[in-house]
């Protein structure tokens, strides 16, 4: 695009030379990193207190939203966001969560078959060492689906110490639908994406517009009130 913008200019096309070249600092300044980590570093920072394994008491339920499993021809496996995945296993296993509760309901997915994120994570689960009897799912194929789920829990369940461990740039906005429906959960928070600013470069890459894209789903959200 910058090439054709130089080139229109060349021609005496400045109208459409400039419009492109103004496109192409846009897309330029989209695709380094400095946007993106600010808008991610935003939603990060802003659940004030999330849960702190060392300091806190230990969870009794934690449910981790869904969207930190993919699957291959082989196996179960985890995605972009599976650190959500690992890190409740990590709790579990070290005392800081009792029973583990997983989100998702079958969607379309590959290989010809429906994939289900709670299969999945259970799949993994399991192979972790983590009994299945401390493992319960809850549907929903969204966030708002799935915070639906948590508020349906039986009462006993929801007066106790229960989490919702999602991406840190996405516990935001879980939290805000938690709280519409008065239910009284504690944040926990995986899958950091926000950089130092030290870190912060301008070379325009994909995954940074990725990640600008990631952000703007949330802005978004909060804007429509979802």
């Amino acid at each position: 695009m910058l090439s054709a913008s130089l080139a229109a200019i060349a021609n005496n096309a400045r109208r459409t030379g400039f419009s492109l070249l103004g496109c192409s600092v846009v897309l330029w300044f989209c695709g380094t990193s400095f946007l993106p980590n600010l808008l991610i570093n935003s939603l990060e920072q802003s659940v004030a207190e999330v849960f702190e394994p060392e300091q806190d008491p230990p969870l009794d339920d934690l449910v981790v939203l869904g969207g930190g499993t993919t699957e291959n021809d082989r196996r179960a496996q985890t995605a972009s966001s599976g650190d959500r995945v690992v890190y409740a296993a990590q709790l579990y296993h070290q005392g800081h969560a009792k029973r583990l509760i997983t989100t998702g309901s079958p969607m379309g997915g590959r290989f010809g078959r429906k994939a289900n994120p709670s299969e999945q994570t259970i799949d993994i689960w399991t192979k972790l060492a983590i009994p299945k009897s401390d493992i319960s799912t809850l549907p929903g194929i969204n966030t708002y689906q799935e915070i639906e789920s948590v508020a349906g829990l039986p009462s006993d369940v929801l007066a106790g110490r229960v989490g919702i461990l999602t991406s840190a740039w996405h516990l935001p906005r879980a939290l805000r639908l938690a709280r519409s429906r008065d239910l009284e959960v504690i944040p926990v928070a995986a899958d950091y994406r926000g950089l130092p600013r030290v870190r912060v470069g301008i070379v325009p890459t994909a995954n940074n517009l990725q990640q600008l894209t990631q952000a703007q789903h949330e802005y978004m959200a909060y804007f429509l009130g979802r």
